[in-house]
């Protein structure tokens, strides 16, 4: 919220009465929500030109928000400071909602975006989803603390001084690219049908962290010179404990918390489970050294499973999809029993041309002959978009051409042009990763039935989304991958 105000201050610049007098005009602009006092400290000279007024000015903000800065014609933090009206200027005084000073966290709670509070249309099955934003700031969610692992511009480039609120816009954004895509990988086969969503994520809390607390990491020397304690684990504990969290899985049934983190040191997915343990995809940057000691209790453990995704916010939705294509392949290898099931469906196979049956994995498109090659132009006579178990699926060339596609996403974009001009971005698919992703996702098998002949007898494959998202229920009740 931005208000001006124009306060009209005299110097008398004439030495007889009969000189005219000139008015100096001081501008007062304001950010947020508060209030500037002026009290006159010193009249100006009527025999020097050269002096004018002097003011003290006071930033008042109102209850439950905080004066940062002055900027224009005024600047730094001092609160109330001096101005001399020598010249017309102009003064704005910047206010930033107050963030809540939890036992061990500064937190704020942040209104949820009309795209991420409702599951997207016509889905069949809702998943409760807390979105966690660490965004380290020393001066309480004004800027961003750029001194360790810098969020760069298109050039490759920092504002050492960025903003959190033009932040906070590239984090909106990717986390509705990564609803979209999600959403939109549970349609069955949704590359050639008009299916309808079988997932629909709703974001019940979405956090924003300004102050976290840490876990000291043994590092070198010469990385924490360079890193600092950006480098260490989140103390999960005991953020959990200051934002409830138990409570929301409990019983808010909320099954996934996804961590939007610029630093820190994070797998890409965590599971805390009371009935499996730690089914995850433990994976740390390069170089990393595994810690039995945090890696196994770095959780709390409630009476329902929840997993916790890494957003690494230097990368795009593509690579938060990739990492969760990984917890997937995590939980449905679990579930392998002496039919494969699992196995066929990746395919055993990998031939001059990629895999002929199967659908692939994460790393492995269709027609891929080694890791990542999700631009590949070469074709593959693949099994993918009429896959079977027993491998009597319809073939037909697949290549990167198959998967990448136009996906829009129907509602209002943040737009921070200036600076990360992908913020906006409303079309997912289109490029080779993030479209390969939705497209092996819409490959797994959902709520539409696929045949299944064991020992001569007729079954059909479950709904591996009910797998993945009921795990306790699976686990205890010893659910198949077929029924």
């Amino acid at each position: 919220m931005k208000r001006v105000f124009y306060l009209l201050f005299i110097v008398i610049i004439a030495c007889s009465k009969d000189d005219p007098i000139i008015q100096y005009p001081l501008t007062i602009e304001i950010e947020g929500e508060g209030i500037v006092e002026e009290v006159v400290i010193a009249q100006g000279k009527t025999t020097d030109y050269s002096l004018g007024s002097v003011l003290e000015l006071t930033a008042k903000p109102s209850d439950g928000w905080l004066f940062v800065e002055w900027q224009g014609d005024l600047t730094g933090t001092d609160n109330p400071k001096q101005i001399t009206i020598d010249k017309a200027k102009t003064v704005k005084a910047i206010f930033i909602l107050s963030p809540l000073s939890l036992n061990n966290s500064t937190v704020e709670y942040e209104e949820i975006h009309p795209f991420l509070a409702e599951p997207v249309l016509n889905s069949k099955r809702q998943i409760n989803v807390i979105v966690l934003n660490y965004i380290p700031s020393k001066d309480n969610g004004y800027t961003v603390d750029q001194n360790t692992f810098p969020f760069r511009d298109d050039s490759g480039n920092y504002d050492p001084k960025l903003k959190v609120k033009d932040f906070k816009k590239w984090i909106l954004g990717e986390t509705i690219r990564v609803k979209k895509g999600i959403e939109e990988g549970s349609i069955f086969r949704g590359y050639k049908t008009n299916n309808d969503p079988y997932i629909g994520i709703k974001v019940i809390k979405y956090i924003n962290i300004y102050k976290i607390p840490k876990t000291e990491r043994s590092l070198s020397q010469e990385r924490f010179a360079v890193d600092s304690t950006e480098a260490y684990y989140p103390d999960y504990h005991k953020l959990f404990e200051d934002l409830k969290i138990k409570e929301l899985v409990e019983n808010e049934n909320v099954k996934e918390i996804w961590f939007n983190r610029k630093s820190l040191s994070v797998p890409e997915s965590n599971m805390s489970s009371p009935t499996s343990g730690d089914i995850s995809n433990l994976y740390y940057e390069q170089g990393y050294q595994f810690n039995n000691d945090y890696e196994n209790t770095d959780l709390p453990i409630y009476d329902r499973t929840y997993v916790v995704y890494s957003h690494w916010l230097h990368n795009s939705y593509d690579f938060t999809l990739h990492v969760r294509g990984h917890q997937i392949e995590r939980q449905m290898s679990y579930f392998e029993d002496g039919n494969f099931l699992w196995g066929k469906f990746k395919g055993f196979n990998i031939g001059g041309n990629g895999r002929e049956r199967g659908c692939g994995t994460v790393h492995y498109p269709v027609n891929a002959t080694s890791d990542y090659q999700y631009n590949n132009s070469s074709s593959v006579l693949s099994d993918i978009e009429n896959w079977l178990p027993d491998n009597s699926g319809e073939q037909t060339l697949i290549n990167s051409d198959s998967w990448k596609r136009d996906i829009t996403i129907s509602t209002s974009m943040p737009i921070w042009n200036d600076y990360k001009s992908e913020t906006n971005r409303s079309i997912i698919g289109n490029d080779p990763q993030g479209g390969w992703m939705i497209y092996w996702f819409q490959s797994i098998p959902g709520d539409i039935l696929i045949p299944f002949n064991k020992d001569g007898e007729n079954y059909t494959l479950s709904n591996w989304w009910n797998l993945f998202y009921d795990w306790d229920d699976a686990i205890k009740e010893n659910r198949k991958q077929w029924e």
